[in-house]
C-alpha cells in the first residue's frame, strides 16, 4: 500500500506532462570548487555549492572564513584563484549576472567617476526598471 493515495482524477505517471517539455532553467548560482588566497594563506577553502533560483542560503561562519570573499567572487569583484562560479549560467560580472545578483557590503563600493544621478540611472537600467527618472528626482529632491 502506497503511504500516499493517488488523488482522485489524477494521470497516470506515463502521461504527458506540461513540464516534461519545459526548459530547464540554469540553477541561480553555481560554485565549483571556488577558492582564494591573498598570499598570506587561504582566504576561501575549496567551496562548491548550487543554489536553485528563489532557494535562500545563508553564509554563517566565524570571522575570516570567507563569507566576505566569496560574496565577492560571486558578485564578480574578485578572480578566485582556482574554481568557478555561474550566475544563472553566466559569468560573474556580467550583466546578467549584475540584473540577478545584489550585493550590499558594509562598506559601499560606488564608481569614483560616476555622479549620484548616473549611479541612480545605472543601477535603474540594469534592472530595466521603467519610469525611474521621476522617482530618482524625488528621491535626490528628499535628500537635498
Amino acid at each position: 500500500m502506497s503511504r500516499h493515495p493517488k488523488p482522485p482524477n489524477s494521470t497516470s505517471a506515463s502521461a504527458p506532462s506540461s513540464t516534461q517539455n519545459a526548459p530547464v532553467l540554469p540553477a541561480a548560482l553555481i560554485a565549483t570548487n571556488v577558492a582564494k588566497d591573498y598570499g598570506d594563506g587561504p582566504a576561501l577553502y575549496p567551496l562548491s555549492v548550487r543554489v536553485e533560483e528563489h532557494e535562500r542560503v545563508a553564509l554563517i561562519g566565524h570571522n575570516g572564513s570567507g563569507k566576505t570573499t566569496f560574496l565577492r567572487i560571486a558578485t564578480g569583484l574578485l578572480e578566485p584563484a582556482s574554481g568557478g562560479i555561474t550566475i544563472f549560467g553566466q559569468e560573474p560580472g556580467s550583466m546578467l549576472a549584475r540584473s540577478k545578483l545584489s550585493y550590499l557590503a558594509d562598506t559601499p563600493t560606488f564608481y569614483d567617476d560616476l555622479s549620484v544621478w548616473e549611479h541612480l540611472e545605472y543601477t535603474a537600467r540594469l534592472h530595466n526598471m521603467s519610469a525611474w527618472e521621476q522617482r530618482a528626482a524625488d528621491l535626490l529632491g528628499q535628500l537635498g
